[in-house]
């Protein structure tokens, strides 16, 4: 009898998300981001190769949980007064001339018959994978410094815009101005529930989501992920990308968090320690291994143009978000923090993934280049951040050296 079922299904994903930090302690020198291990990991227990697993809808539906999650911890990461300024200002103009250079690519691509949508292939190659640079950026004490604002504030922007240019032009149900309507009107939906959330709260649920913070109730944590799943519900019944409200809502939950602790309330800071146990712990990995499931190695191993087309992507994330970056912080980093910021900013993956998929479904890609870009952001994750933390320790060790 052939084992199948839910069930089954994800046993053999939780084995490979076991198997992602493992393996990834085993290398610590070369330091893999999780992420591609599990990607790696879904690709072999996959169809294409041991077909150990065959996806059905709860795990589909596991899968982009899984994805929101992530964008919803990304925006939980914003902190609006330690962005705003030069590191927001500096990151906007980044990504513009990004946008710019990545469809000028993208144009010559279709130009020259290698790739159907210039749009398309510009939007993903403008992207930057803020979900998975925050892990890193924690781990090396960066985060918070003044090197990780300007990386965090062009991670921010680099997701944030691609994914509101989604949801603007590339509505499934209405036109772009109607999209546009229902975006602002969702904007606005999102500071009534944060304007209501910061000055009405109830003293008997405030003390309740105390007392349960440690028990069974849990009930802060409940209404967070009621939050969550109240602005992916409406954003999906308005045509909207469903990241779009992850992210508002983690947005909104990381401004009630600080106004928290501003009041000393140590409790709701573990908050993100719940957070991240549920997103990396359970939903995330499922997102990644499933992502390398789907991964159609076929069309990578198969198309013609594989071997062009990986090398020119993944060079092509590095000019168009890396080049601005080397550019416009001239004045206010130094050629050791800026070569850094350019390969943190280049590195991308969870919204090529989006975009692509987006793209081959609406016939405004072919499979094989989609394949490409996500084979070469596979690589950039793997590549980028790796390089980055050899710069950028080794001119760290060097100053200390001087110092003393």
């Amino acid at each position: 009898m052939a084992l199948t079922g839910t069930f089954y299904n994800l046993f053999i994903i939780f084995i490979a998300a076991i198997l992602a930090p493992i393996v990834a302690s085993v290398i610590p020198r070369f330091k893999f981001p999780a992420v591609v291990l599990e990607i790696c990991l879904g690709i072999v227990i996959g169809p294409q190769v041991l077909g150990l697993v065959q996806l059905d809808p709860v795990i589909n539906e596991l899968s982009q949980f899984g994805l929101g999650f992530l964008f919803f911890l990304a925006g939980f990461e914003i902190d609006i007064d330690r962005l705003k300024g030069k590191p927001l200002t500096y990151a906007i103009i980044g990504w513009i001339i990004s946008l710019i250079i990545s469809l000028l690519i993208g144009g010559i691509l279709q130009a020259s018959g290698l790739v159907i949508s210039f749009i398309f292939i510009g939007l993903a190659m403008s992207t930057t994978a803020i979900g998975v640079l925050v892990p890193i950026l924690r781990d090396e004490g960066d985060l918070n410094s003044n090197f990780g604002r300007f990386v965090f504030s062009a991670g921010v922007v680099g997701e944030f815009a691609p994914l509101t240019i989604l949801a603007l032009f590339f509505n499934k149900v209405y036109n772009n101005f109607s999209s546009l309507i229902l975006v602002i009107l969702f904007i606005v939906i999102a500071f009534v529930i944060l304007f209501t959330v910061r000055r009405w709260q109830p003293p008997y649920i405030v003390d309740l989501m105390r007392k349960t913070m440690n028990n069974s109730g849990q009930l802060a944590l409940r209404l967070s992920l009621l939050l969550l799943v109240a602005l992916i519900f409406i954003t999906m019944n308005s045509g909207i990308d469903f990241l779009f409200g992850a992210f508002t809502a983690g947005i909104i939950l990381s401004e009630v968090m600080k106004m928290a602790k501003n009041k000393n309330d140590r409790d709701i800071e573990n908050m993100r320690i719940k957070f991240e146990g549920i997103g990396f712990g359970l939903l995330i990995p499922i997102f990644f291994i499933v992502s390398g499931i789907n991964f159609n190695l076929n069309a990578f191993l198969t198309s013609p143009t594989s071997l062009l087309m990986v090398p020119i992507f993944l060079i092509s994330f590095f000019i168009v978000r890396g080049f601005p970056s080397m550019v416009i912080y001239r004045k206010i980093l130094s050629k050791a923090e800026r070569v850094p910021l350019a390969l943190f900013s280049a590195t991308q993956l969870p919204m090529v993934i989006v975009i692509t998929d987006l793209a081959v479904k609406s016939g405004a890609l072919h499979t094989n280049n989609a394949a490409d870009l996500v084979g070469a952001a596979i690589i950039s994750v793997i590549l980028f951040p790796f390089i980055a933390l050899i710069i950028r320790n080794s001119k760290t060790k060097q100053k200390v050296g001087s110092d003393n």
